[in-house]
């Protein structure tokens, strides 16, 4: 076998390569992207080559290997299968030229990455055969649950065998791995409180998964969790009904640290970017979470005024100082919501998403009216984990709409209270999207004079500029449709 030393010029340039294709396709769906830590890697890489100058050749096929693999398979929603197949094929020509030492400190450099300011360690890095072997323990599998339902099961090396694949969650099916499904439900590390948090319980806010697996993976939103292979623990044993740590969550305040002693809270999986926390109520669950009083206004506002015209959104509330709505997923009926993310990952143009195969028709057109009041609302913020679908057994329908927070005037006002033609009326133009519900000047006044009323925001914002506002936004949405003047309010009410 030849030999020779790579070069720390071609060490950069596969890294820079491997930097730039992946990066936006190792994601699921969430804000961030690799730090620049291709200068450690390099350094990294040297040290290893240096002590092992004979698998330089192995690592150079192997590295043009990844290549291909990456430009022929480049457009595919791969997420974290893209990694593990690098870490496959990393590890059929490396294992026999590396001893045990060196091959776990290869991994453990190559499978570390910066994501969202965490450390992630994959599934061969925490699997590796060797490291196990030397502390006398096997590898364990993991089981993967649907209540108390075994569905699929992964082995020590992320294997997955399903066993009641129509009851798989959709992220696995379409990803086939069990990170991908933990990367996709643990609470986001960049809210304070949450780092917070788990200070106090003494979990690292790098160790990400470690918090999520005190859980199992439970979550509020679904009826989906794991455990050890040969586990003894069932649905009734995992589903939380108790939050010890909810004023720490929403507030960043504890009352008692040794309220702490019980890490299970399901603030470990409460995922998204603002402050929030689950408070138990009247048998279920009610969300806070933080916002500035425009904010507050907005969710509200628009979510009575959509109700009024028949969409099926998510009720919000003022309690305090917080904006709090009720967990709409049945879990007693086996209800799971599964996020947009989850089938078609970042992608949520309209021409993308009306096209997904699955959709029935009311499917399609429950996604057109989202569409239509977003855009009406000026709502930009409908990310691949801001809707989802509503599965049970063999149904599937769109969620009730939530998170309208951003809405409005809830991330600034506009220079005008007259809209302008904007991508997000663009987008409905282009898409041909049928107006669902015709909106009076009367309705916006009293919903407005409503809220106020109720809530006591102060807004800078009239109920007058509101109206001109969303009048000017339906004018243009109505321009390139044959819309009569006289359609009834309540036409959308009719025919659904």
């Amino acid at each position: 076998m030849a030999t020779g030393i790579l070069s720390s010029r071609e060490i950069g340039v596969v890294l820079d390569f491997l930097k730039e294709k992946v990066e936006g396709v190792l994601r699921i769906g969430v804000t961030g992207s690799y730090a620049d830590n291709t200068e450690t890697l390099k350094s990294d890489l040297d040290i290893v080559v240096d002590i092992r100058r004979d698998c330089v050749e192995e690592f150079r096929r192997v590295a043009d290997e990844v290549k291909s693999f990456l430009i022929d398979d480049f457009m595919l929603p791969v997420d974290f299968i893209l990694f593990h197949d690098i870490e496959r094929k990393l590890e059929k020509e490396m294992v026999c030229a590396c001893d045990k030492a060196e091959a776990e400190l290869y991994y453990g450099m190559l499978s570390k990455v910066v994501w969202r300011n965490c450390e992630v360690s994959t599934s061969l890095n925490s699997n590796l055969k060797w490291s196990a072997s030397t502390k006398g323990e096997l590898p364990m599998g993991t089981d993967l649950y649907r209540k108390n339902r075994l569905v699929a099961s992964f082995d020590a090396q992320g294997i997955l065998t399903f066993i009641d694949e129509k009851n798989v969650p959709q992220i696995v099916k379409r990803t086939r791995s069990l990170e991908a499904f933990k990367l996709q439900r643990e609470s986001d590390v960049t809210r304070t409180n949450m780092r917070y948090l788990r200070k106090l319980m003494g979990i690292s806010s790098r160790n990400t998964r470690g918090a999520l697996d005190k859980i199992n993976g439970f979550s509020l939103f679904d009826t989906f969790w794991y455990q050890d292979q040969g586990g003894d623990l069932t649905w009734g044993q995992i589903c939380l009904k108790k939050n010890d740590a909810f004023e720490v969550a929403l507030t960043g305040r504890e009352k008692d640290v040794s309220v702490f002693d019980d890490p299970r809270t399901p603030e470990h999986s409460n995922i998204g970017s603002y402050e929030k926390g689950w408070k138990p109520a009247n048998g279920s669950w009610q969300l806070y979470k933080v916002g500035t009083p425009e904010q507050l206004w907005s969710e509200i506002f628009a979510t009575r005024l959509l109700a009024l015209k028949g969409v099926n959104v998510v009720r919000y509330w003022l309690d305090g100082s917080w904006v709090v709505c009720d967990n709409f997923v049945d879990q007693a009926n086996d209800v799971c919501l599964e996020h947009y993310n989850s089938y078609g990952g970042q992608d949520t143009e309209e021409s993308t998403v009306l096209r997904l195969p699955f959709l029935s028709d009311k499917n399609k057109r429950d996604l057109e009216i989202m569409y239509y009041c977003d855009a009406l609302l000026m709502n930009f913020d409908r990310h691949d984990f801001n809707f989802g679908f509503l599965t049970q057994e063999d149904s599937c329908e769109l969620s009730p709409l939530f998170d309208w927070n951003l809405c409005l005037f809830g991330h600034k006002y506009p220079d005008s209270f007259t809209r302008s033609l904007d991508p997000l009326i663009r987008g409905v133009l282009d898409a041909k999207i049928e107006p669902p519900f015709i909106l009076t000047r009367e309705e916006i006044l009293d919903v407005y004079n409503a809220v106020q009323n109720e809530t006591g925001l102060v807004i800078n914002a009239s109920g007058e500029q509101v109206a001109r506002y969303l009048l000017s936004s339906q004018a243009l949405l109505l321009a390139k449709h044959e819309v009569a003047e006289n359609t009834p309010s309540n036409e959308f009410q009719k025919s659904r």
